[in-house]
């Protein structure tokens, strides 16, 4: 398969340090394995920023997941880097917790809320339908 065809889900949680010990001594080291985003997506596949409005700590492994702030600095970084038409985002939506009616962000949260971020920071609307209508449609049609 040719890797334009490939989608490696959940890229976006992997970049980041998720060890609550070691970002509480080292807060710096939010963002380490950015470098191995590039990596990945220099290989030609698309990365999914796929967990967007996840954003607790699960104790029994002393892991806290990244925020949707530094998932955006780390898109920010990437469209900054030229990847934009490498990237996709959306939510993780897999309990009802992520619901609106039980207190989550909703299925709306990239439209209402990420969207507006990356706007807000200088991110053309052009990378925007490259990440969220372009990218998906290519991904999903059956031509080569």
């Amino acid at each position: 398969m040719r890797p334009e065809r490939i989608i490696i889900g959940h890229l976006g949680s992997n970049i980041f340090e998720q060890r609550v010990a070691v970002l509480e001594r080292f807060p710096e080291l939010a963002l380490a394995y950015l470098d191995y985003a590039k990596a990945v997506l220099d290989c030609g596949v698309t990365g999914a920023f796929d967990v967007f409005g996840k954003e607790y700590y699960i104790d029994s492994r002393g892991w806290k997941l990244a925020s949707d702030h530094q998932r955006i600095a780390a898109i920010l970084k990437l469209v900054d880097g030229g990847y934009a038409s490498q990237l996709v985002l959306s939510h993780d939506i897999a309990s009802k917790f992520g619901l609106h009616t039980y207190g989550g962000w909703g299925y709306d949260h990239i439209h209402a809320h990420v969207i507006p971020r990356l706007q807000d920071q200088g991110v053309s609307d052009y990378d925007i339908r490259e990440m969220t209508l372009n990218t998906p449609a290519r991904l999903l049609s059956i031509s080569d």
